[in-house]
């Protein structure tokens, strides 16, 4: 959800972006002049106010997220998830900082021209990004939250965003590749990427992954002998 959330929001950046430096500049495009453009402050808050959304939907989810794992005492087995997907996550982190900083720095450029329409956007993405500042640091500190657990009835990790695969419905699972697929009814598939698990994890994490999918099911789940021989 959280890719999804990012798409729209830098969706919502190019157009900001587009109509207030066209105001700003005076440009036009077919003879059509944005300085003309009529409610230009109410656009450009509109646009403020999606993104302001699209943030705190994206923090809320994260932090959410990283509380429920913290809080889910039904775990049976929970391993911590592997360094490398912990270092991604902190590298893709500190480049939503990196643009979000540099964003300001063009959007403070233009508040010389035009603070009306730009103040507002300096705002929330400082706001967004000094949420990201913070979380980048619970991230470095990492500890309790950033695990891979499994239970009787699904199995769930967080690193940035938290992700959960139920038993219920499930029908497969296969590995493809560096990926352990679990296939829904519905022809839904849901992966789990091997990197997230350290290589020494990986045989007590299959074992437990078996042991509580066959014993707690009340249905045949086919699991591929790829998966079953995983080391």
């Amino acid at each position: 959800m959280n890719k999804s959330i990012n798409i729209f929001s830098a969706i919502v950046v190019v157009i900001y972006c587009f109509i207030a430096m066209s105001i700003i500049y005076d440009l036009s495009f077919s003879s059509y002049s944005f300085k003309a453009m009529p409610y230009q402050k109410e656009v450009c808050s509109a646009l403020t106010f999606i993104l302001l959304i699209l943030g705190v939907l994206r923090a809320k989810r994260r932090w959410q997220g990283l509380k429920d794992i913290v809080k889910f005492k039904q775990f049976k087995f929970v391993i911590p998830v592997a360094k490398s997907r912990m270092n991604l996550g902190r590298i893709f982190t500190m480049v939503e900082i990196v643009f979000m900083g540099g964003f300001i720095y063009v959007l403070y450029n233009l508040s010389q021209l035009n603070a009306e329409l730009t103040i507002p956007m300096i705002v929330v993405v400082s706001i967004l990004m000094a949420e990201s500042i913070f979380f980048l640091a619970r991230m470095i500190k990492a500890g309790n939250g950033f695990n891979i657990g499994v239970d009787k009835k699904l199995v769930a990790y967080f690193d940035r965003e938290i992700y959960i695969f139920y038993f219920s419905g499930l029908r497969r699972v296969e590995l493809h590749q560096d990926l352990i697929n679990f296939q829904y009814k519905g022809e839904l598939n849901l992966f789990l990427p091997l990197d997230a698990i350290e290589k020494q994890d990986l045989i007590p994490f299959r074992n437990n992954l078996i042991k509580s999918i066959e014993s707690n099911s009340d249905k045949n789940i086919y699991i591929d002998s790829d998966f079953r021989s995983l080391e």
